[in-house]
């Protein structure tokens, strides 16, 4: 199985640090980020800011492992992670990424 997991953050610095140690410590076999901009209710005001998601790929097996460290190394009091298993995954796809994320 193949899950697709997020989270956001609101540095470029700490989003390539979290994406360049869960490929190396095996926890994903791919991290991609993007820009986007959230709007978002915080502690009763609307905000908005320009954050970084970031994008997992990585197998069943994986995905406590990686939310932990997620979790355990993110800069938000409240960090958003969402993960869900993709429905429809080519068999050399995933068979590349169960091999990549396996230590």
């Amino acid at each position: 199985m193949l899950y697709l997991a997020w989270t956001t953050v609101s540095d470029a610095n700490e989003a390539e640090q979290l994406a360049k140690q869960a490929i190396l410590k095996h926890l994903a076999a791919c991290a991609q980020i993007e820009t986007i901009k959230s709007f978002y209710i915080w502690e009763k005001n609307l905000e908005s800011c320009p954050e970084y998601r970031l994008c997992f790929k990585c197998s069943k097996e994986q995905l406590n492992s990686l939310q932990a460290f997620i979790l355990g190394n993110h800069s938000y009091k409240v960090p958003e992670w969402i993960a869900l298993e993709a429905s429809q995954v080519s068999e050399k796809y995933l068979s590349w990424v169960q091999g990549s994320s396996t230590a």
